[in-house]
Formats: C-alpha cells, structure tokens, sequence
C-alpha cells in the first residue's frame, strides 16, 4: 500500500555492507482460487476466537448444530448491532474478492427474525469507520438453518476490520454455525520496484520496550511441566524454545493468572478469610521459578473474576460484578476492599516462595462475559474500585505496579483509559494501561502517557497451522506482521501473547501433544523481536516509502542495535538503509525467518560506514542485529549527542555523559559524523576534527562525574544535516 509520508534524507558518503545477503527466488504462484481461508465450525467445544460485541453472551452449545456437534449460541442481546464478532485483519486483503457464508438458527420459542452479515472497517489512511452489509436473510427461523451468503471486496488497507452477525430484532437470540469464507479472486498484482530505501535513526526514542510475554494459566504450566505425558528432556527443550535469549525467544514477561487461594466465604466482607495456598498454583509456581533461571524479571499476575460470593451472580464464571461497586446490589454488602485484599495475599504468596509480583490486575476483560471465569467492569466501577486497589498494594510494601484493564478490544480498552485519566484519583494509581486485540487490534496509541501493555493476543485459529506463510489468518508471517503494526501504530511498551504453549488447534507457537511436541513458525516470528528486543530497549525512528515492506529499528540498553525488516511481497526486494547512529567497523548480523529458515544466522559483515544494503527473501522477516561494543565495564562511560536546533544548513547540538558504575575524574570522547557534518565552534571542551571524526576531552571543571549519573558535557555548531549519535567513552 502507498504511505503517504516522505522518507528522510539518506545519509551520504557511506558503503554498503560488505557482505549483503544474496537475493532468493521468486516465490511459487499463490494458490489457484476459490480458496477457503477461514472456517468455524466450533467443534473444538469453545467459541474459538470470536468475540462479544455489545456485551452478548457466547458459548459453545450442542443443543443445535447444522453439522458436527456444535455451533456458537448468541443471547444477551439489547441492540441490532449486538452479536458475534471476529477480527478480520490479516485474513482478508485489499482489492480480493471473498465469498461469506454460514448457517443461523433462531434460539427455540424465538419469532422470525432477519438476519445480517456485516463488515465494519477502519480505513488506515484516513481513519473513518464504514459498515458494509455483506449479505442478509429476510426471515430466519426456530425450526431449520438458513444459509447466509454473500461476497465482500475490502477497497482499501484497513487499521480495524471486524466480521458481525447481527439483526435488527434488538434481543433476538441465535445459533451459527458451518461459517466458511472462501477467496473467490485474489488480490491483484501490483507492479512494485526492485530496490527500495529506508532511513534509520538509533539516535532518536520512541517508546521504552518492557518485554514480550506470555501466559501458561488455565493448567497450561501443568501440562509443560509433564501432567499429560511430557517428558522431563522435552519439558526442557520448550523451555528452552521460549525463554533462552541464545536459541530460543527470550520472552522476558511471564502473565499468570490469579485462580490459585480463593478461600470459602469467610460470612461477609468483614470477616477474616481463610486463604488456601499449596504452593503450585497449577504448576505456575514453577513455571515462574523455570523462567527466573533464565532471567526473567517480569511478573504479570491478573485475575479473571473475584471469588464468586464477592460477585452480583454468585459464581466465577457468567460474568457478574463485584458487590460494593457502583450500580450493584448485594444486600448491602460491599467486598471490594476484600477482593484487594485477595489479590494482595495472592502476590505475598508468590513472595514467600522467592518470586516477586511486578505487576498486578485485577481484571480481565471486563467488557467480555464468558463461560469461564469473567467478571464485569463498567467505566465508573472500574475508577471506583482502582481507588481501593491502589491504596491496598501501596499499604501491603509489596513493590508492584497496578495494571489494567485487560479489555478484549483495543478501542474499549480507549474508553476505559480515558476514564480513568479524567479521574485525577484514579488516574494517580494505574501505572500501566493494558488492552487485549480481540474485538478490535491495537493500532493506535491508548490516550495516556503511561506504560501501555497489548496484555493478550492469539491470531484465529481452527486448525493446528505451523507453516510460515500458508495465507491463513494464524501464520507465522501474520503473526510478524501484527507485532510490528502493534510496536509501532499503538507504541506499546509490551507485547503478550496468550499461551506459549498449548494443546489441539492452539494459535499458540508450540503445542503440545502427550510425551511430544511441536513448533509452528509463530515462535520464530515472535522471537525475530523477543530474543534481539530486550527489556528496557526504545523504538527509534524508521522511515520507508517502500510498499508491503515494514521497517521497525530498537535500541538496547547495552548499545546493541535491532532492524526488523517484514516482506509482504510475493517477490524479493533490495533495501538499502540509512543507518544513522551505526558507524563503521561495527559488526552487523543478518538473520532469515521464513518457509525455508526459522531465525537463520545467513550473514555476517563488518559495516564499512553508515548505510547497508540487504537483500529480503519473498515474504519473509529479515533481522538485522548491530552488536554492542562489547562490554565495557566498571569504568565506562557512554556519550549522546542531541539536537537542539535545527536550520536545514546546520544545527546546534550538546553533549551529555553518563558515567558508569564508577566515577570519572575525566572524559575523552571519539566519533565519527554520519556524512559531510563539520564542527564550526564548540564550548567547554577541547576539540578537534580530522575528516569525519571528532575528539574532545573536559575542560577538567567538568571533568568529575559521578557513578550513575550525567552531566551536560559541552555545546557545539555543525554544518550539514542533523546527527544525533550515541556511543561508548
């Protein structure tokens, strides 16, 4: 698709990279159309990845079918636009033309009622919502399926694109099933050049990256840890294959799932519980101990649903709300401090077995009722009850930062962000905003300027897929592609998924199959971030005009430099970047993740100034990694150069120091301009400048820097366009 943006100037008078990676074959022809893409048929025993819309309760039910077992029961609803929604994005293309069908039932005793197909999309150029019907039956009834069909031709790229059964009868109740969508005329070919370009500048921060996660909770880690056969040698090769940052993803965020102490009703909110711990919390405790071992830090613990006799229904599962927040009636009572208090206890039990809770939640999805364990939340029960929950941790000395919401969608969880920030109180408490990318997917930023966190995702999936590109929905080039939209259109500070591993026809990158397993192309697609993308990193800036090539550049703390490059062309591409912020003799890594590699070291090349070029394979995902300087120890220091002010001509820049673990009682910097930069005057320091590399030392005043900290070093004019650098003492 055509950006609209102008890409950056490229540095000038810089080499390519000495050893570009070699370009592959075209690809084979796509798959002859009609093609099936996408089938529900729910025979799984669950409502899959679809998702409530308007509150609408789903569940998976065998009182009806149209063939198997089982189709997907809708009731609940209050408005036409209620029912049954599935995220489209990723499964249809622009310009392709697809065929829509499923059967729909009435629920027993309903009248007539018509039925609608419909797509709601989000332009991604001007951001406008449009809903298209797609097809629709004038009378569907109690007593026998109706086939639904229709064709639908998604005109332009779309940032939200969301698939709805509704009906105009406002509380009508029904079944579908048999749900197929078929690519009756692929997308067309656009002719799209051979050599592209790309600009990027490690210099400049985005946001801070927190880490990528996952969760193992419903018993998940039970399973890893052996419960249905696997074996201690395989237990550990998918640990490995999630956690080791050498050869594995290095996934750093660990979400588990608060289910583990609810005690009995103790006989009423005042009365002291009786918390019950055994020590395993479904194998999560030791899942939480295994990922310590590979330096895991980050622990997210989130619970579903407050014990049921502190909700409005009773029970954990069906929804309900906690007693005490606004709108409820429980008789008089109010468990809210209570339910704090729970989850309280809940992190203590993790701290006395050595593994500290970083962060807390106590809500998931609270827009969503499901089946299982779920508990609802409004606007104003989410602020009330924030002000409890707040208090609570802050009073327990427990170090861990309040999460929330956890909502299914992105665009809800905006509702319940805005809610809280035009709360002063509220807003005091939250330290991280969390959205999941169900209903709809994280593409813009959440209105705060907190940490955010895509707390919760999994593509759709009806069958076990372990391919890199079979042009599903649950590929492992999907899954890329949706990582980089969600790093960079919502900026999020994490990214976590929903199992690591898992069982049937799981999403998840590996499942688990008794004493076996096996590993699709999604971990290979998560770890070309995970493993190079470490806690604490930013997002800088990455520019590019090249069509179906995503472009996305990460800084680490250590100095080390990530480019992730994602191909969605059906035919190789050679890019040339602008590497600002990278010099040479620096070593640069090349890695391949597609059909053919599974994050593949192919190349490995010793940059000669800063620019590369590299070749990328037909849909694919290139990864280059620029190595720190090595580690440079107790007495390092590191330099930044800014930009203050910028006339086109030249620019005025300042230079700030950071010491390392130990003092300086001096400092002498070295670098190398970019391009044509000259230094005309610089202040508070002794200078110099041989061609593009410049040296200065303190003026001894503001020699002394202390362990840890940093200093504004000196101040400088320059010719030539702007070059803000960092780089070691």
């Amino acid at each position: 698709m055509q950006r609209s943006r102008v890409l950056a100037p490229l540095a000038v008078s810089a080499l390519a990279l000495t050893a570009a990676v070699g370009a592959a074959p075209p690809a084979e022809a796509q798959a002859q159309t009609p093609e099936v893409i996408f089938t529900g048929d729910f025979e799984s025993g669950s409502v899959e990845s679809w998702v409530s819309r308007g509150g609408v309760t789903l569940a998976a039910s065998d009182a009806q079918a149209s063939s198997g077992d089982y189709s997907l029961r809708t009731t609940g609803r209050t408005s036409g636009w209620n029912g049954p929604a599935h995220n489209m994005l990723d499964i249809v293309e622009p310009l392709g033309v697809y065929e829509f069908a499923l059967d729909v039932r009435l629920l027993e005793g309903a009248a007539d009622a018509p039925i609608q197909l419909t797509m709601q999309t989000t332009s991604e150029n001007t951001g406008e919502t449009t809903y298209s019907r797609i097809a629709g039956a004038d009378t569907v009834t109690d007593d026998a399926w109706t086939t639904v069909t229709g064709r639908y031709t998604p005109p332009e790229p779309a940032s939200q694109m969301q698939f709805y059964v509704e009906s105009t009868d406002a509380t009508v109740s029904y079944y579908i099933d048999a749900v197929a969508i078929t690519m009756i005329q692929a997308p067309p070919d656009v002719e799209l050049p051979a050599e592209e370009a790309a600009a990027i500048d490690f210099g400049t921060d985005h946001q801070r990256i927190d880490g990528f996660g996952f969760s193992q909770t419903f018993g998940r880690a039970e399973v890893m840890r052996g419960s249905e056969g696997l074996t201690p040698e395989h237990q550990r090769e998918v640990l490995d294959l999630l956690l080791d940052t050498e050869t594995g993803a290095g996934l750093s965020i660990l979400r588990l799932g608060v289910f583990g102490i609810p005690p009995e009703d103790p006989g009423g909110p005042d009365a002291d519980p009786d918390y019950t711990w055994d020590g395993e919390d479904a194998g999560q405790v030791w899942l939480a101990r295994e990922a310590q071992d590979y330096g895991v830090e980050r622990f997210y613990a989130d619970a579903w649903s407050a014990p049921g006799y502190m909700k409005t229904n009773g029970a954990e599962a069906d929804g309900g709300e906690l007693c005490g927040t606004p709108g409820t009636d429980c008789g008089g009572e109010d468990w809210r401090q209570a339910y704090a208090d729970y989850l309280v206890q809940y992190a203590q039990f993790y701290a006395d077995e050595g593994i500290d809770i970083t962060d807390l939640g106590f809500t998931n999805e609270p827009d969503f009722t499901a089946t299982y364990d779920s508990m609802r939340f409004t606007d104003a029960q989410i602020t009330d009850f924030v002000k409890i929950m707040g208090p609570t941790i802050e009073e327990s000395g427990l170090d861990m930062n309040l999460v929330c919401c956890d909502s299914a969608g992105w665009n809800r969880q905006t509702q319940y962000t805005e809610a809280i920030e035009a709360d002063p109180e509220a807003d005091r408490w939250i330290d991280i905003h969390s959205g999941h990318s169900y209903v709809t997917s994280a593409r813009s930023p959440l209105p705060t300027e907190d940490t955010t966190w895509m707390s919760e995702y999994a593509l759709s999936s009806n069958a076990w897929n372990e391919a890199w590109d079979s042009g599903g929905s649950n590929s492992g080039l999907a899954l890329a592609n949706d990582i980089h939209d969600t790093l960079t259109r919502a900026e999020v500070n994490a990214y976590i998924t929903w199992f690591g591993a898992s069982l049937g026809t799981t999403a998840a990158p590996i499942r688990l199959d008794g004493a076996d397993y096996h590993v699709s192309k999604r971990l290979w697609a998560t770890a070309a971030y995970s493993r190079f993308i470490r806690p604490d990193a930013y997002r800088t800036e990455a520019l590019t005009d090249a069509q179906l090539v995503k472009v996305s550049a990460y800084r680490n703390a250590d100095g080390s430099r990530v480019v992730n490059l994602v191909n969605n062309r059906d035919t190789a591409v050679s890019m040339d970047l602008a590497l600002t912020g990278a010099q040479a003799g620096e070593s640069i890594t090349t890695y391949r993740t597609d059909e053919a590699h599974a994050l593949e070291a192919i190349g490995q090349a010793e940059l000669t100034g800063p620019r590369a070029t590299v070749d990328l394979a037909p849909r694919s995902v290139t990864t280059l990694v620029i190595e720190a300087d090595g580690d440079p120890g107790p007495d390092s220091c590191r330099a930044r150069i800014d930009v203050v002010g910028d006339w086109g001509s030249g620019w005025y820049g300042k230079a700030t120091v950071t010491a390392g673990d130990e003092p300086l009682d001096g400092w002498d910097l070295t670098w190398d301009w970019p391009g044509t930069q000259r230094v005309l005057g610089l202040w508070n320091a002794a200078w110099s400048q041989t061609g593009t590399t410049v040296t200065a030392s303190d003026a001894g005043w503001n020699g002394r820097i202390e362990a840890n900290t940093s200093r504004d070093a000196f101040g400088f004019i320059v010719t030539g366009p702007a070059a803000p650098l960092e780089f070691a003492c």
